[in-house]
């Protein structure tokens, strides 16, 4: 196989071209079909989106031949960028929205992530319950999002919520030096709750902040994408879509907090509905049917 067969474009500063699951799909596919080495892919996202300058329409003239796929892990809505436009161009892509298109595939972040070295079936064993010592904590990166950040606010007036992130941050050294060398699943796997809450709200936008709270088998309180329940069982977390007010969710937060057996029955239910979020052939299939046509 020739390596210059897949190329990446307009990724992310961190994103590893030459260690990805899309270079393991594609690798994978052309050792099992030799009749499909010869696909030239083009893999591009959306250049610095995800923290700086949005590119919604890169320069793709040294790559007139090749197949494209767009990838994004956010909500492309939020950057004022249609999905149906990159589709309607003849593009794949390969998204989180709820998108009915023979083009296109859905994908969690999680999935690319690996499932940061868990084991995605593992969030519905329950054998092994960590104590919880704390009452709820909060992890991001994007300070941009005023109603989570607000949400945060209003929950901390009941209980401290725990934000080690760059957001809001309210730990002291001492205590982040104990956390350094502990990935976000080990850290939240001593709190009952963990906010789980998007940057914005669009059905099937659904990132890896609800997996932390399962894999660490702490209750999620989640808000982002309203259709969640197609994805997770009910029940099974809170979610804010469930509730006419903050005040109103806040209220169910502070019952379940104060009820051990409520609490137990909720984190030990069944998380995951549907099952094929875990099936990585969905990736290999997408890509054998770009790579054919």
């Amino acid at each position: 196989m020739k390596s210059h067969n897949i190329k990446f474009m307009n990724f992310w500063i961190g994103f590893n071209p030459h260690c990805n699951i899309f270079l393991d799909t594609f690798r994978d596919i052309c050792n099992q079909r030799k009749e499909l080495q010869k696909s030239d892919i083009l893999i591009y996202s959306l250049g610095s989106a995800f923290g700086g300058q949005v590119d919604g329409n890169p320069n793709f003239a040294e790559y007139e031949h090749y197949k494209k796929i767009c990838y994004s892990p956010e909500n492309l809505n939020r950057f004022g960028i249609d999905p149906h436009e990159i589709l309607d161009k003849g593009h794949y892509l390969i998204s989180m929205e709820r998108i009915d298109h023979p083009n296109y595939l859905r994908l969690p972040n999680i999935v690319r992530a690996g499932f940061y070295g868990y084991d995605p079936t593992s969030i519905d064993n329950f054998s092994n319950l960590p104590n919880k010592t704390k009452f709820c904590s909060w992890i991001a990166g994007n300070c941009k999002s005023e109603y989570r950040n607000n949400f945060v606010k209003k929950l901390s007036e009941y209980k401290k919520v725990d934000c080690p992130g760059r957001c809001m941050n309210n730990m002291t050294d001492e205590e982040l030096s104990k956390t350094k060398h502990i990935g976000n699943v080990e850290f939240l796997s001593n709190y009952k709750f963990n906010v789980a809450f998007e940057n914005s709200s669009v059905p099937g936008y659904c990132t890896e902040k609800i997996w932390w709270g399962f894999l660490s088998k702490t209750i999620s309180l989640y808000w982002g994408d309203p259709t969640v329940y197609q994805d997770f069982n009910e029940g099974s977390f809170l979610s804010r879509h469930d509730f006419d007010s903050d005040g109103e969710f806040i209220d169910a937060i502070v019952k379940l907090d104060n009820d051990d057996d409520a609490y137990y029955e909720m984190l030990v239910k069944p998380k995951l509905r549907n099952h094929s979020l875990l099936d990585l052939n969905r990736i290999k299939e997408f890509f054998e049917k770009v790579m054919g046509k």
